[in-house]
């Protein structure tokens, strides 16, 4: 009679085989989600959500290409205060280049010429009585449109501005597609400096979303960007050339 042996080598093959097979089919699982996480992505394109109005007052079509205008600072909401040049600076470059017919002070040009003729201490005068009653002082508008050259003085306020990043697929506790998302509100006023009145207002909510595989989150830049846009297309007198530039500022 023949004795039966083991052959615990054969055993160790047959589950080794099994679990190079589980491994192979796990690895192709996981590569195929990576490929369509980025495949889903690139077909994506920006989420952008704007909600806004506007009032105007006494400007018309022609006067701030007539008349030019001055951009002083802006106000900011609590904890923002260092982007008060970063939402002046990026507003006058949306609005010059879609309308360069316009004259425009920016903030540091404007800031310049108030140190230069020494307004500096009204200046800081008309904002402190501004957070108080929320107008600005006839004498000094009047001042600094007479140094500027320019009839209208803007005044942007940036309201909120919130980043976040959420999972839209995720697996084996990996996060293969977020969606990066940021949402801003802005107002704009544009105060006659002939008269002290307010000739012009309007504000922008905005939200900007897109999904990716990467952690890069929708900037400042960008939010400020597209509420600007939108503020601008507003203005009187925008002739929906704004659209061009708002195809740019997305890409």
């Amino acid at each position: 009679m023949l004795n039966k042996r083991n052959n615990p080598g054969g055993s160790n093959f047959l589950s080794s085989s099994v679990s190079s097979t589980q491994s192979i089919r796990l690895l192709a699982l996981y590569l195929s989600l990576i490929f369509f996480a980025v495949m889903m992505t690139a077909c994506i394109t920006n989420q952008i959500n704007p909600s806004g109005r506007s009032e105007n007052v006494s400007l018309k079509a022609e006067d701030l290409q007539k008349h030019g205008m001055s951009l002083i600072t802006p106000t900011t909401a609590s904890g923002k205060e260092e982007d008060k040049q970063a939402v002046a600076l990026v507003f006058a470059g949306m609005l010059r280049e879609n309308h360069p017919e316009i004259p425009l002070m920016t903030l540091t040009e404007t800031l310049g010429r108030i140190n230069s003729n020494g307004l500096e201490e009204r200046y800081q005068k008309m904002y402190r009585d501004y957070y108080d009653t929320g107008i600005f002082d006839r004498e000094t508008l009047s001042e600094i449109g007479t140094i500027t050259g320019t009839r209208y003085i803007s005044q942007l306020k940036l309201a909120a501005f919130n980043q976040q990043s959420n999972s839209r697929l995720s697996f084996l506790g990996l996060r293969l597609v977020k969606t990066q998302e940021s949402s801003i509100r802005m107002f704009m006023t544009i105060w006659d400096s002939a008269d002290g009145t307010i000739a012009w207002e309007g504000m922008q909510e905005l939200s900007y979303a897109y999904d990716t595989i990467t952690e890069k989150p929708v900037s400042f830049r960008q939010a400020v960007e597209e509420a600007s846009v939108e503020i601008i297309r507003r203005l009187p007198g925008d002739t929906g050339t704004t659209d061009a530039l708002l195809d740019h500022s997305r890409q």
